[in-house]
This record gives structure tokens, sequence and C-alpha cells, in this order.
């Protein structure tokens, strides 16, 4: 019987983080990996609290600031955004993704040069990356 109940909280990523966040309290990992798997299937106006309640704990998780960045650059807020990105390369300056989604929001704010930027770390970092190499042909195209 036990059994039977554990297995219904593993039937996929939703129920399984969500599970997560209710048997331990603060957990900004199970937070932030719900809020991924919503976001993921396009329900980002469920994904951005848990981000928020992930970086509530946990201010200075990488992955949450890079989801948070992600989701508010894909709902068109891309002022909100910029600062999220800004701390996830505060705290992972190496991270490539880190760099793609900074370039990103700052193609659409209008910074090209600082954008440019962001994709020739990101390329630096992780050669060929096609979201980065993409990024700076457009950077490169507006600037």
């Amino acid at each position: 019987v036990v059994t039977v109940k554990q297995i219904s909280y593993w039937r996929d990523n939703v129920t399984l983080y969500r599970r997560a966040a209710e048997v331990v309290p603060n957990n900004y990992w199970a937070y932030n990996n719900l809020g991924a798997a919503l976001a993921s299937r396009g329900r980002l106006e469920e994904a951005l609290p848990l981000f928020e309640r992930s970086l509530a704990i946990m201010p200075y998780y990488p992955g949450a600031n890079m989801n948070m960045a992600a989701a508010l650059y894909r709902r068109g807020r891309y002022g909100e955004a910029l600062p999220y990105a800004e701390r996830a390369l505060a705290i992972q300056p190496r991270n490539p993704r880190a760099h793609v989604i900074r370039g990103a929001v700052l193609l659409k704010v209008g910074r090209m040069k600082e954008a440019e930027e962001a994709f020739l770390t990101a390329l630096q970092f992780a050669p060929g990356d096609g979201d980065a190499l993409e990024g700076l042909e457009e950077a490169r195209q507006r600037h």
C-alpha cells in the first residue's frame, strides 16, 4: 500500500517536485525544479512564483536565477529579467547558458554591443553553442 502511494509521486517531474516541496521545508531546489517543469510546459504564470519562492529561500542559487530570467524573458518582461541573469553570472561567471540568457535579454532591451559580448563569452565556454551563435549573429546585424 505504501509503495503504491509513493509511486504516485513519481508519475512525472511535476508531481515529483511538488511532493518534494511539500515534504521538505524550505526546499529551494524543489521549488526551482517544479517551476522549471511547469515552464517547460508553457505554464509560466505558475512557474514564476515558484522561482520567487526558491530565491526567497536561497537568493544566490544560480539555477533559480537563470530560470527566473528565462521565464521573465519569455513573458516579455525583459527589464525585470536582466538582474536575475546578471546575478546568475555573478555566481557562476563561467556558465555559458547564463551568458546566453543575458545576451538574449540585452538584445531585447537594445544593448547590442553588450549582447554581442555576452554571446562571445558564452562561445568561449561552449564553442559551437547554437543559441550563442544565433544571438551573436543577430547582435552583429542589429549593431
